[in-house]
């Protein structure tokens, strides 16, 4: 996700500099290998990305001013001392988290990020680590998709949602200003309880059709609705319909077909990788709902199927 927004952050003029973990610092500064897939099942060549500066938040970024942080690591984000080292370098900076975690706003506002700065979002793309089992490509890199009509969603302060449009639109990142967070807050127990549910089936969407196990995904999802209606009010339309075992099987079917990638071995390798935001979000909601005194079942069934804990 970093690189292809970096990439199109590049594209529309920005100076991008990448926050990365020491062994990749290299690679930044060799530049990356792109592949932007289109809904034609044609393999598109590679296009070659370079010019990014690059630091640890050990060794710090020697004095640089940033005017936009973006985090896009998973949910929940790292706390202690790593927080306070990113509250450093993003002071005066606005703040872009794309976690999906409700606590994660919480936590950068907690640590000092005031709401004047903070951007939170929603990512429209898919991107991965190319090729896939069963994908040929001209060689390795990160593919990503922008699928037809959903751009990326951005809210939060006003003048920070439309300083960051402005800078992927420039770019040509397909971006919008969402009004709040109520879709994004109450779709994701619908995307999670799926995938964990997918998981279950060994990754395979036939057989997640076969079983119960779409059944729970919804049961599990509806769950999280009653939880989450406490804090964010009621629930809109479009998440309760998707919260149905044969929308969601519609759903899964119509995305393997469009998607000019192997969906299914995506989604594998994806969501194995951010398991722990899996678990930590279906987690989260189960623990608010014991303390309300609202059933859970459905959700301890998805997480005693277990989500992958990787992270």
């Amino acid at each position: 996700m970093g690189q292809v927004f970096g990439h199109h952050l590049a594209n529309g003029g920005a100076a991008v500099t990448f926050c990365v973990r020491e062994p990749h610092l290299e690679e930044v500064g060799s530049g990356f290998s792109l592949y932007r897939l289109r809904t034609a099942r044609r393999a598109p060549p590679p296009s070659r990305t370079s010019g990014f500066a690059a630091a640890t938040l050990e060794t710090g970024f020697g004095g640089v001013r940033f005017d936009q942080v973006w985090l896009t690591l998973p949910s929940p984000l790292p706390g202690g001392e790593w927080l306070s080292r990113m509250v450093s370098i993003a002071a005066g900076a606005i703040v872009v988290s794309l976690q999906p975690g409700p606590e994660d706003g919480a936590a950068l506002r907690a640590a000092g990020i005031p709401e004047s700065r903070l951007v939170r979002g929603l990512i429209g793309f898919i991107a991965y680590a190319a090729p896939l089992p069963g994908e040929t490509l001209e060689g390795s890199g990160v593919a990503y998709w922008f699928p037809p009509g959903m751009p990326s969603g951005f809210w939060g302060a006003r003048d920070g949602v439309e300083a960051v449009l402005a800078a992927l639109r420039r770019g040509g990142l397909p971006a919008k200003r969402l009004a709040d967070a109520k879709g994004v807050v109450f779709s994701t127990p619908v995307l999670m309880s799926l995938v964990a549910s997918l998981e279950a089936a060994g990754w395979s969407a036939r057989a997640l059709g076969a079983g119960t196990r779409l059944a729970t995904a919804a049961a599990a999802s509806r769950e999280a609705f009653a939880v989450l209606a406490r804090s964010e009010g009621p629930v809109p339309l479009g998440p309760r319909l998707l919260a149905r075992p044969w929308l969601m099987r519609w759903v899964l079917r119509a995305a393997t077909w469009l998607a000019p990638f192997p969906l299914e071995a995506y989604l594998q390798r994806h969501f194995t990788k951010v398991g722990g935001q899996t678990r930590h979000l279906l987690e989260r909601w189960m623990q608010r709902g014991r303390e309300a005194g609202q059933p859970v079942e459905a959700l301890s069934r998805l997480l005693a199927a277990g989500p992958s804990s990787g992270r």
